[in-house]
């Protein structure tokens, strides 16, 4: 009966290679804990000239490329306490569920998840990463948004708070 409740991580399927090692068991662990989710993958994107453009440049791209870049999945200090944290996307395995924006914080406090009111799903868009000012205290700012627009700033609270200005995360 307990295996029924367990994602398919939990059954032994791999976590995609893009997961770094120092985040994998953080990320098999919320998969295992909600069972109606799963990750999103870049085959969810239906988008393969905007990461094709992000990955490897063009002459109109506003960044340096990003060879590298997933979608769904981002690392960096996002609540300013000076360690490596993460940040993925999960969609529902059921048609009528909304996806997630899932944040696990290296302050080892419990993961946040926002859950997004978008009716199309998750093809089109992803999550980004920019630094922020040069200011204490560094931090990586985290966006998700459809690829080619400013997207929209997902508040992670600082490391010395408790909530998020907005409400986003409880």
């Amino acid at each position: 009966m307990t295996l029924c409740a367990l994602s398919s991580v939990a059954l032994g399927e791999q976590l995609p290679e893009f997961i770094s090692a120092e985040h994998a068991k953080e990320v098999s662990n919320w998969l295992v804990q909600h069972a109606g989710y799963r990750l999103a993958t870049a085959d969810d994107c239906k988008c393969e000239d905007d990461l094709r453009t992000i990955r490897v440049g063009d002459d109109n791209a506003i960044r340096p490329p990003e060879p590298h870049y997933e979608p769904y999945y981002a690392v960096g200090d996002f609540d300013g306490d000076g360690k490596e944290d993460t940040a993925f996307i999960v969609v529902p395995t059921r048609p009528e569920g909304r996806f997630l924006i899932v944040v696990i914080l290296s302050s080892n406090r419990h993961a946040m998840q926002r859950e997004i009111k978008q009716q199309y799903g998750v093809a089109g868009v992803g999550i980004f990463t920019a630094s922020s000012v040069p200011r204490k205290p560094y931090r990586t700012n985290l966006y998700w948004g459809a690829f080619g627009s400013e997207g929209e700033q997902v508040v992670v609270p600082l490391a010395n708070t408790s909530r998020s200005p907005d409400g986003l995360f409880p």
